[in-house]
Parts: structure tokens; sequence; C-alpha cells
């Protein structure tokens, strides 16, 4: 599966899952009052909703044809390809599970290396990546 986001009592109880996202989230950040993770995840940037990019990731694991077109850099970062995706900055709220894409209506990508780097201001109501 992919990577979720999921926090646990300290007292050792069962995990919460707080995210469902498609193509996975990586680069947590706790806010510093503690009421939201910030996060990245792949999308693709024709797609408003989650199911539209599960639709489009599952066409291209099960599609016959697996050659691959390059229109622009980077087109694959170490070990996997990028497929016209590009990185989004997410936050989810710990407590109501509501998960918000704050990058969607932007043309941001990711640097060669792939990652984004998330860094919250002291007040804990911006963040920057």
């Amino acid at each position: 599966g992919t990577p979720q986001v999921y926090v646990d009592d300290a007292d050792g109880g069962m995990a919460k899952k707080l995210t469902s996202i498609a193509l996975g989230a990586s680069g947590l950040l706790w806010s510093p009052d503690g009421t939201h993770i910030a996060f990245v995840s792949d999308v693709f940037p024709e797609c408003a909703t989650d199911s539209c990019n599960a639709a489009k990731e599952s066409e291209l694991e099960n599609g016959k044809v697996k050659a691959k077109l390059f229109t622009h850099l980077p087109y694959r970062v170490w070990n996997y390809w990028k497929d016209g995706k590009r990185s989004h900055l997410f936050v989810v709220n710990v407590e109501t599970r509501r998960t918000v894409d704050l990058t969607r209506s932007t043309r941001l990508r990711s640097t060669s290396e792939g990652g984004w780097i998330i860094r919250s201001l002291p007040t804990g109501n911006r963040c920057a990546m």
C-alpha cells in the first residue's frame, strides 16, 4: 500500500489513520499547536479529486502501453518515474481528518531531488516549503 499519516497515543493504544490519499504521504510536519499535520503527496495536476488521481495511477500501472513521453523535468527521481505528477503540500486536521491540498491551484513543481522540505513558522498559522 501507499504510505499514509497515522497518529498513536503515547500509552500504546490503537493507531488512528488520518489519511487515505491515493498516492501516499511523506515529509510530515506537526503544527506547533498539535492540531494539524502538513505533508507532501504527488498528484496529477489535471486531477481535482483524489479519486481522479487514483484512477490515473491505476491506468498507468495496469495499462498495456509502457512507453513514456517526457516534456518537462524532472521525469525521474531516484528510483521512480514522475509520470507527469507534481508534489503538492497538504494539511490534515488531526481531530476531523479533513485533508486540504494547499497548493492545488498553483503550478509549483519540486526540484530535481523530488522532495520538499516543510517548515512551520513559530506562530503555527503559516508554513513554508
